[in-house]
């Protein structure tokens, strides 16, 4: 079964056809000042402050149209777009801090958390070329980057009995971790739970994560998905005692274009 994102039914992303059958799209944001590049005041000539604006930018993303649906990596979901958002709006939590992303897919929202953090650690299974068109990706957005490469690309499978020694090494240091529009099917869902519990004990400093998604049928236009339950049922079972999830606000400013509907949820982790 064919499944696509309903994002390009709401947006014109100027897609554009290229010649290994993918697309690139355009996804137009409006940047916030950025922490780290905040300047004294300025005043004009008639002793006016001068307002810093909101720049207007693009992300270009190379992405499938369609996919199956173990491949829905491929394509770009609206709870990225969520937790793209939330990063620019708290870049507090972001800045200086080692970041991991789960399940990259495209790599958009490690892209985005490179903007304020010192390095992101960006990771999904290796299937379908996912890890090269993550890297195709950062290439193309490589001037938002803080840092010169302050991206890393690692595998990281769910159901994997041992990652590999370099991203096992990495994880040591990570601060925060992130993950979008991961629950769509029991199996992943059980692995993602478990590999969450693997990177808070394997991690010296990571405090919490922050997950985004989209309360719905797999991959239908109805909503309340039985598999948004079905994470909340399985997480509070197996992380017992040990973490705590709770829901956050969505109130924060919207900087990307997509539609913030009202089933898109944000959850914060942490250490009990």
């Amino acid at each position: 079964m064919e499944v696509k994102s309903e994002i390009f039914r709401e947006y014109d992303y100027s897609s554009v056809s290229i010649t290994n059958g993918n697309v690139i799209s355009k996804y137009r944001f409006n940047m916030p000042t950025i922490e780290r590049d905040e300047k004294p005041l300025e005043y004009d000539n008639e002793n006016d402050l001068v307002v810093q604006r909101k720049r207007n930018e693009i992300i270009e993303i190379e992405h499938k149209k369609s996919s199956k649906l173990s491949e829905v990596g491929l394509q770009l979901w609206r709870g990225a777009f969520l937790l793209n958002d939330f990063i620019l709006s708290t870049q507090h939590l972001f800045n200086d801090k080692i970041v991991l992303e789960l399940g990259s897919g495209v790599g958009i929202t490690s892209i985005v958390a490179s903007i304020v953090a010192k390095k992101v650690l960006c990771t999904d299974i290796n299937i379908a070329g996912i890890l090269d068109l993550i890297k195709r990706n950062l290439k193309l957005n490589s001037h938002y980057q803080r840092t010169k490469n302050n991206i890393e690309v690692h595998e990281l499978d769910f159901f994997a009995e041992k990652w590999s020694d370099q991203l096992e090494l990495a994880i040591k240091d990570v601060d925060i971790c992130l993950a979008a529009d991961v629950i769509y099917e029991n199996d992943i869902t059980n692995g993602l739970i478990k590999s969450i519990l693997k990177l808070f004990n394997k991690s010296k400093k990571l405090k919490e994560m922050y997950m985004a998604l989209e309360k719905r049928y797999v991959f239908t236009d109805k909503v309340l998905a039985p598999m948004y339950e079905c994470f909340i049922r399985m997480f509070s079972q197996q992380t017992a005692g040990i973490l705590k999830i709770s829901e956050c606000p969505t109130d924060f400013p919207q900087y990307f274009e997509y539609d913030r509907c009202k089933e898109l949820v944000l959850f914060r982790i942490t250490k009990i």
